[in-house]
């Protein structure tokens, strides 16, 4: 077995070579990590056009007796609803974690779940948004409805105050 070679070339410039390259890698590796994108911000705007593309205004076309009229009301009632959540949303920011779960959602279910983690307060003034921004559509909608001999949807419950 060879005995470990100690001249001055070998200490002096392999061994700090050896040293050198497992600083640079371990500089790498952290600069990789602290240098790799962050996921982009979702903003107000990205959650709610996720919104409005996977729950659009659907199934107003398969209720029978449901006239053009009703659906454009409903459509239009879609959209003040969309626009009070953007407004609400803009107004007291909601967490990252709710707008890139809105986004990121691919059905309105998955856009319930997200919203349900919004904090209660929040969750209120949504409401409250909402109700205000579409309360003549939705009477105007009852009526025409109820005009049109359509059997009354199930009364939704008033969200619990905490």
């Amino acid at each position: 077995m060879d005995a470990p070679d100690t001249s001055p070339l070998r200490r002096h410039l392999i061994v700090p070579t050896a040293h050198a390259v497992t600083v640079v890698t371990l500089a790498i590796s952290a600069m990789s990590a602290c240098g790799s994108p962050s996921p982009t911000p979702a903003t107000c705007k990205s959650a709610i056009a996720q919104t409005r593309k996977v729950s659009p205004v659907t199934g107003a076309e398969s209720v029978v007796g449901m006239t053009p009229a009703m659906r454009k009301l409903s459509e239009s009632t879609h959209m003040k609803m969309l626009a009070a959540t953007l407004h609400t949303c803009s107004l007291d920011p909601w967490d990252q974690e709710v707008l890139r779960c809105i986004t990121a959602a691919t059905d309105a279910a998955g856009v319930s779940v997200c919203m349900a983690r919004l904090t209660p307060d929040q969750s209120l003034k949504l409401a409250e948004a909402v109700r205000r921004a579409t309360a003549d559509d939705i009477a105007a909608l009852a009526k025409a409805w109820a005009a049109a001999g359509l059997p009354a949807a199930p009364a939704e419950e008033e969200p619990t105050p905490p």
